[in-house]
């Protein structure tokens, strides 16, 4: 006699557990096609993407002999502030302008907030 179909030596108990499990892996993966209708209709309703995205930022401490970051900023600020030809000399430049405001010299401000301790 000639019989069709697969013999895996199960009974019948053993058969209707494998068919339940069948019929939950069918039904789980038949969730994936609306999952991904639902994908590309959030992609489709973003928009284009912006070809050049543009980053800006800022260090806002970048001298970490401050623990202020306002005490870089008096730095940069002066800095800015310095002519063409007084920036071929940036150092004695920018000290000369901080001296002019300081009378006590620029870091007679800043020295507590400085990151040593000095005891």
């Amino acid at each position: 006699m000639f019989r069709v179909g697969f013999d895996w030596g199960l009974d019948m108990a053993n058969a209707d557990v494998v068919r339940r499990r069948w019929l939950r892996c069918v039904r789980a993966l038949s969730v994936i096609p609306a999952m991904a209708v639902i994908v590309v209709a959030v992609l489709a309703s973003a928009g284009p993407a912006s070809a050049d995205p543009e980053i800006k930022w800022k260090v806002s401490n970048p001298f970490r002999l401050f623990t202020d970051p306002a005490n870089s900023e008096v730095h940069r600020a002066t800095y800015e502030s310095l002519t063409d030809e007084e920036r071929k000399t940036p150092v004695l430049s920018a000290d000369r302008a901080l001296a002019e405001r300081h009378q006590d010299g620029w870091a007679a401000t800043m020295w507590a907030d400085a990151c040593w301790d000095v005891a």
